[in-house]
């Protein structure tokens, strides 16, 4: 059964869209669809002819992980003639596989069926299967399917049990155009594949050794803790922070990538882990000198501007003779550190107490750690400096597990990458750190040069700027690769219009509407072209075309009214 949210009561007119946006936002923040469904196995331990009765056996058989289970899929993965597990979570770990090392051998029929590929699929998907035994007793039947259950499919090879005192009497295949094949001489712990219309059986030996070297590992459920560490899987470059060296006094800037690490440390005086943390630094200084990082311990009781905590942090530091820098930190330098969190970890819960940033001898992000953190453990993660983006994926789990090199993974490890950092691009463009925001992009296109929303996007920061030709450049390249990408059609239109050349920009906007009828904005702008052109029947058809599509639509309407009584 699938789980569902409890529903409630939505504003009609938010609709689809709100739903989809209270949907996502419950995703991010790590919440449940319906509270942790962990994974449960029943055993039918009824006797022949009784009603069936199902034991719990979940925690006995090792399924009950405290995990928020979704998928299980059932195959022989070992070729031991035992039915394996790979189950799937919504939480971590995402994957797991559970290996059946039932001591029984020789006690089970595994079967493939192939159809006639004419009035039957060639994968059969549809076919039932049912297995009489010697002796009487009520025959197994399972049918072929092509999903199981919840986002999985298991194995098209059918897996049946067969007792040890049994005998295969006969196989009997229901096909899905409704004709019927009988197969016997089948025995027990035997693999045979059955293709329609041909009544020899073909014994199928297993392929072989798996690609993927499996390695148990003991399973753990991690404690719960009020520490965690982030490796960044995107090399984030860290834009220069202004913080105040006192209360009252101007900001100072601190622009990394100078060939120095730096450890920067949020810090409050009321916050005893805050106190012990920053004694362990003071104390262990020379040992962090000597790894090559510069420690940087800000504290954020000026935020509110609050005098009594001004004041305590004030009376703090002078009671403490820190050898490294500290200052205050003011809400821009948490905006841009929070954003920093938040495309690492898309909860967007808010940064605590202490909490701190590990950035290279390059100016990049290279790990963060929310609650305090030991010398010791920052050092060892400096190592990871030069490490490659698999490595730092792999950093990212707090349990054991593999990561499998192959291509599909390594596709989702640099789309991981792209996203954190469109992520932290769009939040310093918010803030109106366009340079800043621009080498986001930058790093985008260095994992994927074909990203063509992230060329629109530089290209948009590089017109806001009036670097026209270099934006276009931009356009043009996204154009290249999405031909039919209306926005850059619409974003090269928009540049002749900056640039005051407004014949030019028509065709490329008529472009985009002709890909997309309903980009508002594009009719809005080719409308207002043709009223400064003095195209007045033009203009009046598109204001006109607008408000079709959207009659809500004040300025095409004002626009209309206008045009009409000249």
């Amino acid at each position: 059964m699938v789980s569902r949210t409890r529903e409630r009561v939505s504003d009609p007119a938010g609709g689809a869209d709100v739903a989809v946006l209270e949907f996502r936002q419950m995703f991010q923040e790590g919440r449940s669809f319906s509270g942790h469904e962990r994974n449960c196995a029943f055993l039918n331990v009824a006797a022949n002819g009784q009603t069936q009765r199902f034991a719990d056996v979940s925690h006995l058989t090792g399924f009950d992980f405290p995990d928020d289970g979704r998928a299980i899929a059932l195959v022989d993965w070992d070729h031991d003639g035992d039915v394996d597990l790979w189950v799937g979570n919504r939480s971590a770990p995402r994957l797991r596989f559970l290996r059946n090392d039932h001591p029984a051998t020789k006690q089970s029929l595994m079967l493939r069926l192939q159809g006639n590929g004419t009035s039957v699929p060639r994968d059969a998907i549809g076919a039932r299967v049912a297995v009489v035994t010697a002796g009487g007793g009520p025959p197994q039947v399972k049918t072929l399917r092509a999903g199981e259950g919840f986002l999985a499919q298991s194995s098209k090879w059918l897996h049946f049990g067969i007792a040890a005192d049994a005998e295969v009497e006969r196989v009997v295949v229901r096909w899905p155009d409704g004709s019927e094949s009988t197969y016997t001489d089948l025995n027990r712990g035997g693999r045979y594949r059955l293709v329609q219309g041909e009544s020899g059986i073909e014994s199928a030996a297993p392929s072989g050794a798996r690609r993927v070297n499996l390695v148990a590992a003991e399973p753990i459920a991690l404690p719960a803790s009020s520490r965690a560490r982030v490796p960044s899987l995107a090399r984030l470059r860290v834009p220069p922070l202004a913080y105040l060296e006192r209360p009252q006094s101007g900001r100072r800037i601190v622009r990394f990538g100078k060939g120095q690490a730096v450890l920067l440390n949020l810090w409050a005086s009321s916050c005893q882990p805050c106190v012990r943390e920053l004694n362990e630094f003071r104390e262990r200084h020379a040992e962090i000198q000597a790894a090559g990082i510069e420690v940087l311990a800000l504290t954020v009781e000026a935020i509110r501007k609050d005098p009594e905590e001004i004041a305590a942090a004030k009376s703090f530091l002078a009671s403490h003779e820190f050898p490294f820098a500290t200052g205050y930190a003011d809400w821009n330098l948490i905006f841009l550190l929070q954003s920093l969190h938040n495309s690492l970890v898309p909860s967007g819960r808010s940064l605590p107490a202490p909490s701190s940033f590990l950035i290279d001898g390059q100016g990049r992000l290279l790990m963060m750690y929310k609650g305090p953190v030991g010398v010791d453990q920052v050092i060892a993660d400096l190592d990871l400096a030069e490490s490659s983006a698999e490595v730092r994926y792999a950093e990212m789990f707090s349990f054991g597990g593999q990561v499998f090199d192959n291509p599909l993974s390594r596709q989702q490890i640099a789309k991981a990458e792209e996203k954190a950092f469109i992520d932290f691009g769009m939040n310093l463009a918010v803030a109106g750190r366009a340079r800043s925001a621009m080498a986001q992009y930058e790093d985008v296109l260095s994992v994927n040069p074909e990203n063509a929303t992230a060329h629109l996007t530089l290209g948009n920061l590089l017109a806001a700027e009036k670097e026209f030709a270099a934006a276009r450049q931009h356009y043009d390249r996204a154009i290249e690769i999405a031909p039919e990408f209306d926005e850059a059609h619409f974003r090269v239109g928009v540049l002749h219009l900056l640039e005051d050349r407004l014949e030019d920009a028509i065709p490329h906007i008529e472009r985009a509407i002709e890909m997309n009828g309903s980009h508002i904005r594009a009719r809005l702008t080719l409308a207002t072209i043709f009223e400064k052109l003095s195209r007045t029947e033009d203009a009046v058809r598109e204001f006109e075309r607008i408000l079709k599509l959207q009659p809500d639509e004040d300025r095409a309407r004002l626009a209309l009214d206008r045009l009409r009584k000249q």
